[in-house]
């Protein structure tokens, strides 16, 4: 008599492959968190430059100083006292430097220049967001510890 060949998986080998997807996962997630909070990092370093330039670019299209005031955990942008675009709440665990810069119409910023710090408490990597006195904006690493962008320039 011929004996069928039964297809299918036994109790054993699937809990050996569900062991060694658990052990998968627990070496991969902490790197991915890593991961997210260091695109949160990027992303608010590149929402806060875009913000910096719109600034810019209405404190010349209306003729008046334009104002990016930033706290530990939101920024605003203002126009002759009004409130043009808040940003109430960073991502999490994301803070910046506190910070004013203005920019006069036709002249770009008041002031010399200005830098802001973006970090994130559970990563230990920070990039910064440096405006020149023209209002262009660049972001740099403040070590070479962030693959990917440039070591900010020695102040």
């Amino acid at each position: 008599m011929k004996r069928k060949h039964q297809r299918g998986l036994t109790a054993i080998e699937l809990m050996v492959v569900v062991v060694i997807a658990a052990i998968l996962a627990t070496i991969a997630v902490p790197s991915f968190n890593d991961l997210i909070n260091r695109r949160r990092v990027e992303g608010l370093a590149n929402e806060l430059s875009a913000d910096i330039q719109y600034a810019h670019s209405e404190s010349i299209s209306h003729n008046m100083d334009v104002s990016l005031t930033t706290t530990t955990g939101n920024y605003k942008v203002t126009r002759n006292g009004t409130d043009i675009k808040t940003v109430p709440s960073l991502p999490t665990a994301t803070s910046l430097t506190a910070g004013t810069i203005t920019f006069t119409a036709f002249r770009g910023l008041s002031a010399a220049g200005a830098a802001f710090t973006v970090s994130n408490s559970a990563v230990a990597n920070q990039l910064m967001v440096i405006v020149n006195t023209m209002g262009r904006t660049q972001i740099c690493a403040p070590s070479n510890a962030w693959g990917g962008y440039a070591v900010c320039p020695a102040t």
